[in-house]
């Protein structure tokens, strides 16, 4: 079975999963005859979709360059004086002015080169970020105190935007940065995102610490979708294999998330070794470490005999709920043992924004992004 691809059976056991796990939420209690269980269901199916369009193909793209003309076509210079080597434009040419070749603006992550590509070149359309602007700086720094994060300790990497992902496929995704050079450790990344989409499945987010392996990436997900009023969930890809690790209601937690179509949100993460923070609107929704063990199984509660007009009604439901709870502790188990077996530690690596939905046109805009480096 390729790693990279899972059955939808599969995903939507791990959907249901995610809906058993003890997170930081208490699930409300069920009413009787409100038939809430087949809405939690539907809920669960439509999020499985969004897992399954993030797990089909979570590569890194470059969008489109919009803020850059390609450099002009030259004649190549006579043999006799052509450089051997020389494949690439050279650094130096999109560094900031008196910025030596071959070094990196003060502050900046050193850059992950492709295999094969010459010391001291770029990558075809690539480009270092420019230096941030006065106002930009003072943007940022005004807001990191709102995340924990002091101002003096780090440096401000890139500030983009704005940043269009639209997809149109049946578990469509796309991910794209303007500066996928840039790589990160401890940070803070925020951005304004508006979604246009179909469904409540479809999702906008962020990609932090990608490996940027086609083949079995590993990297964690952080993505807001439209579901149940604003459903966001936290998601470790490791070496292949996607679960999620924690989920979150934000309409219950964030008094400013706008689940309606059209609207504009904010999604920020502080992410600290393997602790990270996620805010919705400045509002903090929770804490993750996916390097701590699965929390316990919290499994869904019997049926009621007075909910039940006969002992055969009641009797069949209590078999269906016997069925339910031994296949959530089957897929449990499994997942236990996949999860205490793949490394989950990813110190650093690319970020990006992206766009995942299950089906249907799906549009997100990301708008006023920036990306904090913390320092050591």
């Amino acid at each position: 079975m390729d790693k990279r691809r899972f059955g939808l059976g599969f995903l939507a056991a791990l959907a249901l999963l995610a809906g058993a796990l003890a997170c930081n939420f208490t699930p409300p209690e069920e009413d009787e005859d409100s038939g809430e269980v087949a809405t939690v269901q539907a809920e669960q199916t439509q999020l499985a979709g969004t897992v399954t369009a993030l797990a089909v193909q979570p590569v890194l793209t470059q969008p489109p360059a919009a803020t850059e003309p390609p450099p002009a076509a030259t004649e190549p210079p006579p043999a006799a004086t052509q450089p051997p080597a020389a494949t690439e434009p050279p650094l130096a040419a999109t560094m900031p002015p008196g910025m030596p070749a071959g070094t990196m603006p003060p502050g900046m992550p050193a850059m992950t080169m492709p295999p094969g590509m010459p010391a001291g070149t770029m990558p075809p359309g690539m480009s270092m970020p420019p230096p941030p602007s006065e106002a930009d700086m003072a943007m940022v720094t005004s807001q990191l105190p709102r995340y924990g994060v002091d101002p003096q300790s780090g440096t401000l990497a890139w500030v983009q935007g704005p940043l269009v992902m639209e997809i149109d496929q049946y578990r469509g995704n796309k991910f794209g940065n303007m500066y996928p050079m840039v790589t990160a450790e401890d940070f803070v990344m925020s951005s304004d995102y508006t979604w246009d989409t179909e469904y409540g499945g479809a999702g906008c987010g962020f990609v932090v610490r990608s490996d940027g392996n086609q083949e079995q990436p590993n990297n964690y997900m952080i993505m807001s979708t439209r579901l149940a009023e604003g459903h966001l969930f936290f998601a470790v890809n490791a070496q292949g294999q996607m679960m999620i690790v924690k989920e979150w209601y934000a309409n219950g937690i964030d008094p400013q998330f706008d689940s309606s179509n059209g609207a504009t949100n904010r999604l920020t993460v502080v992410g600290r070794g393997t602790l990270f923070q996620v805010y919705s609107n400045d509002t903090l929704l929770g804490e993750v470490d996916p390097t701590r063990p699965l929390p316990a199984l919290n499994l869904p509660k019997p049926p009621v005999r007075s909910a039940y007009a006969n002992n055969v009604a009641y009797q069949q439901a209590v078999a269906a709920y016997k069925e339910q709870v031994n296949k959530l502790k089957a897929e449990y188990e499994k997942r236990r043992q996949l999860w205490n077996t793949l490394e989950k530690d990813f110190p650093a690596g690319m970020v990006a924004m992206g766009a995942a939905a299950d089906s249907g046109r799906t549009v997100c805009e990301f708008n006023n992004a920036w990306l904090w480096l913390i320092a050591k």
